[in-house]
């Protein structure tokens, strides 16, 4: 397998990077995964890409989770970067992806939804990133969640058409 890597001169946003990535790929399935990763096992790939062909679905998100008293949980799952996918599914939202930046994720969810792609989740147990307390100081790393945040929401907000779009179409399933 080869490997390019590809350096920008400032900093565009990760929703940015990751476009330039599609536009740059030369295989037909996408991985993404994200670059604060402690651990990343080959299998969490594999897996990931065997269950995008054998369920023949949009993506395949990939996440981690926490410990919550006896319970393994991971409510924003949607928001995960690890994910697999189809090069032709995104290329009409790559312009969007562009402007992203850490909303990244929450449009890609988005368009999948609108467009009724099956999206599957699989816990990969054991993954584990450095939160940005651990990479910071606290105070950096409440100010660089609060952006993110921010970020998404804006991401939201720009993208209602597609939330629209989710909506009619569950009514639709619902009155058939």
């Amino acid at each position: 397998m080869e490997i390019k890597a590809i350096h920008f001169d400032e900093n565009k946003g990760k929703g940015y990077a990751m476009a330039i990535g599609v536009e740059h790929a030369t295989n037909e399935i996408i991985v993404f995964i994200d670059a604060d990763q402690v651990k990343i096992i080959s299998t969490y790939i594999e897996k990931m890409i065997s269950l995008l062909v054998q369920n023949e679905c949009g993506m395949v998100l990939g996440y981690s989770t926490v410990k919550l008293g006896l319970l393994n949980i991971n409510p924003l799952k949607i928001l995960t970067g690890e994910r697999v996918l189809y090069k032709q599914d995104i290329i009409p939202i790559l312009d969007k992806m562009k402007e992203a930046r850490f909303g990244v994720e929450t449009l890609m969810y988005l368009y999948y939804k609108s467009k009724e792609k099956k999206i599957i989740y699989t816990r990969l147990k054991g993954l584990k990133h450095n939160d940005k307390f651990k990479k910071t100081s606290a105070g950096n790393a409440i100010v660089r969640y609060i952006k993110e945040a921010l970020e998404i929401g804006l991401t939201t907000v720009r993208n209602h058409n597609l939330i629209l779009k989710i909506i009619a179409v569950s009514i639709r399933n619902k009155t058939e």
